[in-house]
Order: structure tokens, then sequence, then C-alpha cells
């Protein structure tokens, strides 16, 4: 795919439940927390938790996990991705980050960016971007018309 490699399959199981983003993505980075959260930047606080939304349930589906080959904008992978619906949810990134609570080792890095593309209650499509920091998660959203870059080697997730 050029600016992307592809790396593997991810399977996400089946929810018969509500998911509730504002009852799970809590800042808490306290070694005993069950996920350590440890920062929401105000786009994804405003966009996503602060709204009470809900999700689900889902069926069970699949996200393919590529890495980025050279530095890009979020237009960039968008347009790699051929622009169609490849969206995930906010359900997909919290079973990621619950399979990694504390950094262990797993499907999403913990070294480089994990970018994902969720579209908020209102339709509008943000890149959220996902990284380990020493003491938690630190999970922020973007406009995916901004100037920012993704560095190589950066994940991506999309639902396809």
């Amino acid at each position: 795919m050029g600016l992307v490699h592809f790396l593997s399959v991810i399977i996400i199981s089946a929810s018969t439940a509500i998911f509730t983003p504002s009852n799970s993505f809590i800042v808490n980075s306290e070694p005993e927390a069950a996920v350590r959260i440890s920062y929401l930047n105000n786009s994804f606080r405003s966009s996503f938790i602060d709204v009470n939304g809900n999700e689900g349930p889902e069926a069970k589906h699949v996200i393919r996990k590529y890495s980025t080959e050279e530095s890009l904008f979020y237009i960039d992978l968008i347009n790699q991705f051929g622009g169609s619906y490849f969206d995930v949810s906010l359900f997909d990134i919290w079973t990621l980050i619950n399979l990694q609570s504390k950094g262990e080792d797993g499907e999403l890095s913990i070294m480089e960016n994990n970018i994902f593309f969720v579209q908020d209650w209102n339709g509008s499509l943000w890149a959220v971007e996902v990284i380990w920091t020493v003491i938690g998660w630190n999970i922020g959203a973007f406009p995916v018309d901004t100037g920012n870059k993704i560095e190589r080697g950066a994940f991506v997730f999309v639902r396809r």
C-alpha cells in the first residue's frame, strides 16, 4: 500500500452491552488502577467524553493494523485507505487499551503512536492518538485536517 505496511488482523469480540466511554476513559495513573490513563486532551474530552454518548452493542469484527512507512499527514492516511468508511469505535480503542492496561506488550505500540480514526457523535472524523508514557496511556483527539504529522513507524488501526 505504499505509505503503510500491513502488520496484522485483530479480532474484536462481540459485545452485548452498551459501552459508555465516560465510564471507561478515566484519568487514573496510580499503579493499582485497572487501566492506567495519564492524560486525555481537551478535544478528546469534549468530543467523546463530555457528551455522554453510548456505543454498542457490537458484533464481532476485524481491525487491521498497519505501520507507517514514512512521516505523513492524517489526510495522507485517509487517502491511502481510499477515503472510505474505515473508522473504529471508542469500544475498539478501549478493548485494545484494556488488554495492555499497564503498558504490557500487545497489539498497541508502547514505543510509538497508535492512530485511530473515530467519528464523534456529530459525525465529524477525528484522529485519536494513543501513546504509552511511563505512567499511563495518553489519549488525544485531533481534527483530521490539521497539519499534524505522523512519524514513521506509528501504528494505524482501521476497520475494514
